[in-house]
């Protein structure tokens, strides 16, 4: 592909990507920041430690939707611009297919929906029963 096919066809539609991208993110972080901070209204407390720990969660929520969506982005753009190895960029393509999933799973992957989770299959694995294995031949 040409230089000026490169840029056209690539560079600029993935710069186009990033910045909207970008700013979905960031309506996304004060989606999620307005919706705490109503939680939080409505159940009021003044407690610091609770308070610090509504806050811990709204900064430990903003830095996994970062990782997620910015450097997987990011990484897309340094792949394009560097020209990196075609191995590589499918990982990394790859990698930005597989963006909403990982979205959902810091979502839904709480402690205690993953302690459920357990719960359930340990429940499945040890109500299942045994096989028993049949003689078809002729003799009886």
């Amino acid at each position: 592909m040409s230089d000026i096919g490169s840029v056209i066809f690539i560079k600029i539609p993935v710069c186009v990507l990033l910045t909207v991208n970008l700013i979905l993110f960031r309506v996304t972080s004060n989606h999620y920041s307005t919706i705490k901070y109503e939680l939080y209204e409505f159940n009021r407390t003044d407690s610091k430690t609770e308070n610090f720990l509504l806050q811990k969660e709204r900064f430990v929520m903003n830095i996994k939707i970062f990782l997620i969506m910015g450097i997987t982005y990011f990484l897309t753009l340094l792949s394009t611009i560097l020209k990196i190895k075609e191995d590589i960029r499918y990982i990394i393509y790859a990698d930005s297919s597989l963006q909403g999933v990982f979205i959902c799973i810091i979502f839904l992957a709480k402690h205690q929906v993953i302690t459920d989770l357990r719960k359930m299959f340990r429940n499945s694995m040890d109500h299942s029963e045994p096989t028993q294995i049949h003689n078809i031949s002729g003799s009886s």
